[in-house]
């Protein structure tokens, strides 16, 4: 008997921001986010996204999921869309005013009039499952942040949950739902507005991944943070030490590998 290829979860050292590349044993390939900045003209999705996907053989992609549209986590969007085929593109209920602008398209475009716009949905691609959360609690968002996409990839035994930039005020309308996960992508490249002790007790990961840039303004990832994910206890990976980051799981068992020492 064929053994399958494993699933593969890859969270790509974009700096600071987030991509993580989701590739299942059937070739199917997902991407949320792609990094970006706020201040520079660097084009992430060209230097960075588009060399890493081509690397693993990826010259589609089924789904882009932008957990919000925040610049580092869009920002490398654009570039993708115009230069690989994206069979469906997810975000969240925002102004699609800040998607044009952040995907430099009008506002006409087939690609954003045809994007998917996040509710709380199931999206099955064979044996494994996304759902995604949006929250509806309208008059409690404040930023981008607060719309936040959250995604829960099952594949047998194995999960892993998404958070994008989902604040401590939000999390709390999660607390209800299954967020027990493997593997957790902590919010906010482990911003203390983010990951309550609560929310990190309900979700219990063994692993937590920091996708963070090394030397950052912003202090990320945060000693309170740190802290309450050591007091799990929970391993902790990060990019700004550890470059890209890439588990592999047959559902029940995974390994990881690393690209910086």
């Amino acid at each position: 008997m064929i053994k399958p290829s494993p699933l593969q979860i890859h969270f790509i050292d974009v700096g600071q921001g987030d991509a993580c590349l989701i590739i299942t044993p059937h070739q199917h390939s997902i991407l949320i986010d792609t990094g970006g900045s706020i201040n520079s003209d660097f084009d992430i999705g060209s230097y960075v996204d588009l060399p890493y996907l081509h690397h693993y053989g990826i010259n589609k992609l089924d789904y882009l999921i932008l957990s919000h549209a925040d610049a580092d986590h869009s920002g490398g969007a654009s570039s993708i869309l115009q230069k690989i085929p994206v069979n469906h593109l997810i975000i969240t209920d925002e102004d699609k005013n800040l998607y044009a602008k952040i995907l430099k398209l009008p506002l006409n475009n087939p690609l954003l009039t045809k994007a998917i716009v996040a509710k709380e949905t199931l999206l099955l691609i064979r044996r494994y499952s996304f759902p995604i959360s949006s929250n509806d609690e309208k008059e409690n968002l404040k930023s981008s942040n607060d719309s936040s996409n959250v995604l829960k990839l099952t594949y047998h035994n194995f999960s892993v949950l998404f958070t994008g930039d989902l604040p401590q005020t939000q999390e709390k309308y999660l607390l209800n739902k299954n967020i027990a996960s493997t593997i957790l992508k902590v919010a906010h490249h482990g911003s203390k507005t983010s990951s309550s002790q609560e929310f990190l007790e309900h979700v219990r990961p063994q692993l937590a991944i920091i996708s963070v840039g090394k030397y950052n303004s912003f202090g990320h990832p945060s000693k309170e943070v740190l802290d309450r994910l050591n007091n799990l206890p929970t391993k902790i990976l990060r990019t700004d030490e550890k470059g890209a980051i890439v588990i592999y799981t047959d559902g029940y068992n995974y390994s990881l590998k690393t690209f910086l020492n």
